[in-house]
């Protein structure tokens, strides 16, 4: 068995199929660079070259200032924060057949970047097995997971430095099932390596099988606090938004409020009428069950049941109108919606305070907090 280092393949964050769209505009990033420029946190942060090696990862940014608690120094570089979203798809491999007793090779080279680091990797391999004659085989497959010096030794020896690895037989394939092995590289608490990774597939049974890579990663703490920034200030801006939307339809409330006593005048009246409506259209329905013993077959009663319609339909119509109502409604969950959000704001202020503090000091998260509350002032031309 040969593996071809034409083949290799990348797996890197940059790569993720399904990740979301992050809760704040690329514009409210740029407000959080231009506050950090003052601090001159962008100097300070500069970016250093990408090295291969192993970070402790916290699983939020309210772990930042624990950890200034248990260390008089912290590396601002070495310092990520779990991303919070869901595993993404880095990978999927077509099918692959590979016959009993060969083996099939896979190269993977893991490319983190400065800001983002994977912390966890989940090699599924699917499988099935084949037909011989009218006899369904099962597949019967197994694996191993290997790091590789570098690329002119990937059919050479392996690495002492793999990372931690679990191989799992989740389940056997079957006439009604497909086989599944879960090869899970890293953990959560640490990232992983960057490095070439060498993945055997062996078949012990004939099979057909296809793999495919899913994986967390952990994002630089400077760069977490920015968008949790970048988050506080969408957040704020939107509150602000939906305040004003509401304040504008304050008028109109106050307006129909002047109106109120004709309107339940009118509701009242609707309703009556309504009901009278509805009753004489009961009386004359059931009148209508002698229509063969009247001179006209219950036409004049035919046609007075459809004016009473029309009329009870003009005073429903009258009667659902309760556009006072509703603009109550709108306007409350308006209110509902901002409070909601700059609570949201508030805390995360306190969480981002304290995770500045433990990144570049007290007096570094006091300018930024500052600067972040300058921005949050409501503007003229900002509410429209």
């Amino acid at each position: 068995m040969q593996c071809d280092d034409k083949d290799v393949i990348l797996i890197s964050p940059d790569a993720c199929r399904n990740q979301p769209n992050e809760s704040y505009d690329d514009s409210d990033l740029s407000k959080v660079e231009s506050i950090l420029q003052k601090t001159a946190l962008i100097s300070n942060d500069a970016k250093e070259a990408t090295v291969s090696r192993k970070e402790n990862v916290l699983s939020n940014i309210e772990g930042l200032a624990k950890s200034k608690e248990t260390t008089d120094e912290v590396d601002v570089h070495s310092l990520f924060v779990a991303s919070g979203l869901e595993d993404g798809l880095f990978y999927q491999s077509k099918p692959n057949a590979i016959k009993k007793g060969e083996s099939t090779c896979s190269i993977f080279q893991i490319q983190s970047n400065n800001d983002t680091k994977f912390t966890t990797l989940t090699m599924t391999v699917v499988f099935r097995g084949d037909f011989v004659g009218s006899t369904y085989v099962p597949g019967n497959i197994s694996a191993a997971f290997e790091k590789v010096h570098s690329v002119d030794e990937i059919n050479g020896s392996t690495s002492s430095e793999a990372p931690e690895c679990e191989i799992i037989q989740v389940q056997n394939n079957s006439n009604h099932q497909l086989g599944m092995v879960l090869i899970c590289i890293g953990c959560k608490d640490t990232t992983i390596s960057d490095g070439l990774y060498r993945v055997i597939l062996s078949a012990n049974e004939s099979a057909s099988m296809s793999i495919a890579v899913r994986g967390s990663f952990a994002i630089a703490a400077s760069t977490k606090v920015k968008a949790e920034l970048a988050a506080v200030i969408r957040n704020e801006r939107v509150a602000r938004q939906s305040t004003h939307r509401a304040s504008a339809i304050e008028p109109t409330i106050q307006l129909l409020k002047r109106k109120t006593t004709l309107e339940e005048k009118l509701l009242h009246q609707a309703k009556v009428k309504c009901d009278e409506c509805e009753f004489q259209i009961e009386e004359l329905d059931l009148q209508l069950d002698e229509r063969d013993e009247m001179e006209d077959g219950g036409a004049f009663i035919l046609k007075r049941m459809q004016i009473l319609e029309e009329e009870y339909k003009h005073w429903k119509i009258v009667l659902d109108g309760r556009s006072l109502e509703q603009l109550r409604v709108e306007r409350n969950g308006l209110l509902a919606e901002s409070e909601k959000l700059l609570q949201l704001a508030a805390r995360a202020r306190l969480i981002i305070s304290a995770a500045l503090t433990a990144l570049y000091g007290e007096q570094v998260s006091l300018v930024v907090m500052e600067s972040l509350r300058d921005e949050s002032k409501p503007k003229p031309d900002a509410l429209d």
